[in-house]
Parts: structure tokens; sequence; C-alpha cells
């Protein structure tokens, strides 16, 4: 793996290549590893105590992902649910060294590391509840209607073809307004991280 990080995808981008790996292309697998591991690796290099531990969180993240993959459901979330993969490997790997440390290393390789691991799961807490925070405000944000069908496909998991009939509408139609409604929540949300 090259340490060049060229300029990341788009999500829409993203999601067409990992399609492709779905479908059995081999070659968009490698794509993704290319597009992404530069990325990923400063993702991991900021939260890692080691060189070691980064590029081990990293091959393991690669090979999670890869068996994990049909699981993923394209919504443009891909990057987000790859550092999803790497954060679960980074604590796993914090918790295996705090035990070894606990039993072989000094003190203050202890505390660095109970110190690290814990600031990692607050991270993840934080993170999860701003996300879900932005995604709330996003929401409100649609129109009405939108915004209660919305609801209720994704809050009340209502079919598809229930809320057609609720609302008087195709089921086409219903599934077509729901991607828009989708996009234009990711849109929003992005626009806010960059503002904040």
């Amino acid at each position: 793996m090259t340490s060049h990080t060229p300029e990341l995808p788009t999500p829409e981008a993203l999601d067409k290549i990992v399609v492709r790996v779905q479908k059995g292309d081999q070659k968009g697998m490698e794509e993704i590893i290319l597009q992404l591991q530069g990325e990923l690796r400063l993702f991991i290099a900021a939260r890692a105590d080691t060189l070691d531990m980064v590029e081990d969180v990293l091959q393991s993240t690669f090979v999670i992902c890869f068996r994990k993959l049909d699981t993923y459901e394209p919504r443009g979330t891909f990057l987000a649910w790859l550092k999803g993969i790497a954060k679960n490997r980074l604590l796993q790997e914090l918790k295996e060294r705090s035990r070894y440390v606990a039993l072989e290393g000094t003190e203050l390789e202890g505390l660095v590391t109970t110190h690290r691991l814990e600031a990692i799961e607050q991270e993840t807490e934080q993170e999860t509840e701003h996300e879900l925070a932005k995604m709330l405000e996003c929401v409100e944000r649609l129109p009405a209607r939108t915004r209660e069908m919305v609801m209720r496909r994704y809050r009340d998991r209502t079919p598809i073809k229930k809320l057609a009939r609720q609302f008087k509408q195709k089921a086409g139609a219903v599934a077509a307004l729901l991607t828009r409604a989708r996009r234009s929540i990711r849109l929003c949300m992005e626009s806010n991280g960059a503002s904040a």
C-alpha cells in the first residue's frame, strides 16, 4: 500500500464502486483501498498508540470490510461505515493492549493505554449524539408532509405500500420522495458538518 492520498471520491461514486464489488468485481475492492487508505490511515493514526497499531488496524479494517461488504446498503455513507469498522478494530486492539500492559507493562504504559481507550469510547458516544442531533435538525427542515413520511418510514418502520395508502400516492412515488428526502438530509448534514 502506498502513502499517496488521492482526492476522495464523492459518496455517490464510492457507492457505485461498492455495488460493483458486491456484484463480484474484485478490481473495485482495489479501487476502494487505493482511494481510501490515506484518509483511513490518518483517521486511525489520530487515535492509535503506535505506527504498528495503525498498520495492523488499517489492514484488518479492509479485510473485515471485504468480508462484510454485502451487508452495506448504498446510502452515501460508505466512508463513515468503514471508519466505524476501523474504530471498532482500534478499540479491540487497545483493549488487548490494555490487558497485556496490565500484566507485563509499566504503570505509565497502563495509564496511557487506558486513557486512550476511554477517549475513543467517549468520542464514539459524542459523535453518535452529535450526528443524531444534526440529522434531526435536517429532518425538521423538510416540508411538513415529507417530514411526516420520513418519520413514519424510518422511525416507525411503516412499509412503503402502507405509506402509499396513508398518503394516497403510488408506492413508486413514495419511494422516490423518500430517496429525495434522504439525499436532502445527507446534503444538509454535510453542509452542517462543514460549518460546525
